[in-house]
């Protein structure tokens, strides 16, 4: 794979984004008569599609041989409209628009998959160069360096840049201590240079990275300034990181670090407030906690939710749904609930079947609160909800995915619930379990930093711990918070595993 390859994949993207509209004419009205003008349109664009279709199978094929997830992706591609898998010829204009659309949408996501893969693979072809290239130009700590809060205060910046690098994004270019050893080096940089932006930038610059590792390189360092887009109160130190905003900008492309670098504007518009509210109290001695009043909330009314996973955890632990006692119960009433849900926005909210962009606008509390009001009926109350997946579930199932009293302990450890000993007898009810004190022990051993990270005695033991916390990961499929925090303390602890391997 070579960078020829990515262009030619952003030729196939572009090309696809320019097909003439046709949609008017495939979903005409019953008894419209075709000019010349609309069947040379018609045969036009359905020969560049072709065209299209054709090269990208021949991409896969070369670039990707044998490989089975592209080519069914390929396949499934299809314009013509259909019921339960068999085409059909049919009138219905909103049905034929719906499986034109499907089939652009599929085209145009197996393309940017492609290219996605591509472009790691290009970058990864550089790693031997890097590698010689990166002790020069990185820091030489551990993890513990960076996972300790008397060097590094901020542990959430630290523990987002891990889970960057463990997540599906940022998984191959770097391991996590690469990168914030190269990030450490160069952030230092940046800050002894604040007031010579132009020789940031060219250092920066002259760094033998790829364009890409250097589009990563420069988000974070936003990022660990406060993220982008910049405003700092000192002048020189606003004007640096806004040529290094420039050149991350300048990159093409919506890459994931154009979403996880940005500043966290409800944080700022906080800070904002409260500055100005305490420069008013301190000029005009007036009380404080009478302005900010004034000043109300500052909280956005409604939250957005990129899908419907996050929307339904955040109403499970608002209680606006009930919480369940296992992974399987919640995956199977959050599926009974996504359908329905999607069944009322097409029928109440004109939502166009398989428009993103439309539903991601539509994925609110309030609007989902509003399809709740609507649909008072017995299944949605609480006690039916529980009868619903009791009834689906087979008991022996369920008790076969109990977790450990550990696994308990862990649980609750990182989704931050509390344990006491009066709290810890009803919380092993939940589970199935008797021993309110084994609970509250194992908790109370966890929550120390260096018993939960920390090496065991013997092989068998830190093998049985690594274990352990590969198992909890099965418990957080819907909350990403969690599985980041267990995803972290997995990676320091298996670095100290083979750390101690190496010693023995």
């Amino acid at each position: 794979m070579i960078n020829r390859d990515i262009k030619i994949l952003d030729s196939l993207q572009q090309r696809t984004e320019d097909l003439p509209e046709i949609l008017h004419l495939r979903a005409a009205d019953v008894g419209y008569q075709l000019t010349d003008e609309d069947k040379s349109l018609l045969f036009d664009t359905y020969s560049k599609l072709d065209d299209i279709l054709k090269e990208v199978a021949a991409f896969i094929n070369i670039k990707f041989p044998g490989c089975e997830r592209h080519i069914k992706a390929w396949n499934d591609i299809d314009f013509d409209t259909k019921i339960g898998g068999i085409k059909i010829i049919t009138n219905d204009r909103e049905h034929t628009k719906r499986e034109w659309r499907k089939g652009m949408f599929d085209l145009k996501s197996l393309i940017k998959m492609l290219r996605n893969e591509a472009v790691l693979i290009v970058d990864n072809d550089d790693d031997h160069f890097i590698e010689k290239n990166l002790k020069d130009i990185s820091s030489d700590y551990s993890l513990e360096h960076y996972n300790d809060e008397k060097i590094i205060p901020n542990q959430n910046l630290v523990n987002d840049t891990i889970s960057f690098f463990v997540s599906e994004h940022g998984k191959g270019a770097f391991t996590p201590l690469q990168f914030l050893n190269l990030l450490d080096k160069q952030y230092s940089f940046v800050k002894l240079n604040y007031n010579n932006g132009e020789r940031v930038i060219q250092h920066l610059k002259n760094l033998q990275l790829s364009d890409r590792i250097k589009h990563t390189l420069y988000g974070f360092i936003l990022k660990w300034f406060g993220g982008y887009p910049v405003n700092n109160f000192d002048e020189d130190f606003d004007r640096t990181l806004k040529l290094v905003q420039k050149e991350f900008l300048n990159f093409e492309g919506d890459t994931p670090e154009k979403q996880y670098c940005k500043a966290d504007q409800t944080m700022r518009n906080r800070f904002e407030k409260y500055g100005i509210a305490f420069t008013t109290a301190i000029n005009h001695g007036i009380d404080v906690n009478e302005i900010l009043t004034a000043m109300g909330d500052d909280e956005p009314k409604q939250k957005m939710f990129y899908n419907f996973s996050d929307l339904f955890t955040s109403l499970v632990n608002d209680g606006i749904v009930r919480s369940y006692n296992n992974s399987k119960e919640y995956l199977i009433a959050q599926s009974f609930y996504n359908y329905e849900f999607n069944v009322w926005l097409q029928t109440h909210k004109d939502w166009e079947y398989r428009n993103e962009e439309q539903y991601e606008k539509m994925l609110t509390k309030e609007i989902f609160l509003e399809f709740l009001t609507q649909h008072k009926s017995a299944k949605y109350n609480s006690s039916s909800s529980i009868k619903f997946v009791t009834d689906i579930l087979k008991v022996e199932e369920v008790n076969a995915m109990q977790p450990t009293i550990r696994q308990v302990a862990l649980i609750c450890h990182y989704t931050d619930r509390t344990v006491t000993r009066e709290s810890a007898k009803a919380i092993v009810k939940e589970y199935d379990h008797a021993s309110g004190d084994a609970l509250f022990n194992l908790y109370s051993y966890y929550r120390s930093k260096s018993n939960r990270i920390g090496t065991e005695n013997t092989k068998k033991k830190n093998d049985n711990k690594i274990k352990l916390f590969e198992s909890i990961l099965n418990w957080f499929e819907n909350n990403e918070v969690a599985k980041s925090k267990v995803g972290v303390d997995l990676l320091i602890l298996r670095e100290a595993v083979e750390k101690e391997n190496l010693n023995l």
